[in-house]
């Protein structure tokens, strides 16, 4: 039996480092097809950016959050969006709530509740008694917010909102569903 020479060791180490290190960045960063939502304002559990929140003067009218998503299950026919944040004190106060996204749609840009959503949807009322996106504005302290897409098997959707928080909508929405993709951040 040949012995291997530390030359051949070494070749055989680096490779497979190398192999396994371009499998660890390459599977996450790879599209796998699941469905999937971000933003190109902050980075999962990163931080909103003070122009998406309340900041110092506590005005929660600010321009919504940019958002796309891709990789929807098959036969969904709508997205409905749900920005929540379920820390104790908010108690999943609700932030911005859209349905009847068409399933065409990838993308809500920046300020899109007050510039045009994709047509067909339709903003509900938000925790603050308005029709539009709500900024973060936590009364003190850092909050995460959770932005959740619903991929929907219907066109539209309609929700009884009286008197629900996000955790209340969260569990009606999930309940026909074809699959949900989230995104946490915090702010400040």
């Amino acid at each position: 039996m040949k012995r291997l020479t530390p030359a051949v060791i070494s070749v055989v180490v680096v490779v497979a480092a190398v192999f396994l290190v371009a499998m660890s960045v390459a599977v996450p960063a790879k599209n796998t097809g699941g469905f999937f939502l971000a933003s190109v304002a902050f980075e999962a559990k990163g931080k909103i950016p003070s122009k998406f929140g309340c900041g110092p003067e506590r005005n929660w009218r600010r321009p919504s959050v940019p958002l796309h998503w891709n990789n929807p299950p098959v036969n969904t026919k709508s997205f409905v969006l749900l920005m929540d944040d379920p820390h104790p004190v908010a108690k999943y106060w609700v932030h911005w709530l859209v349905t009847d996204i068409p399933a065409t749609a990838r993308m809500l840009t920046e300020n899109a509740d007050c510039t045009g959503l994709p047509p067909g949807s339709k903003q509900l009322k938000n925790s603050f008694g308005d029709t539009a996106y709500g900024g973060p504005c936590p009364p003190k302290g850092v909050h995460t917010y959770r932005f959740r897409l619903y991929a929907m098997p219907t066109e539209s959707t309609t929700l009884n909102i009286t008197g629900k928080n996000g955790k209340a909508l969260g569990k009606e929405l999930s309940k026909t569903a074809l699959g949900v993709a989230s995104l946490s951040a915090e702010y400040p």
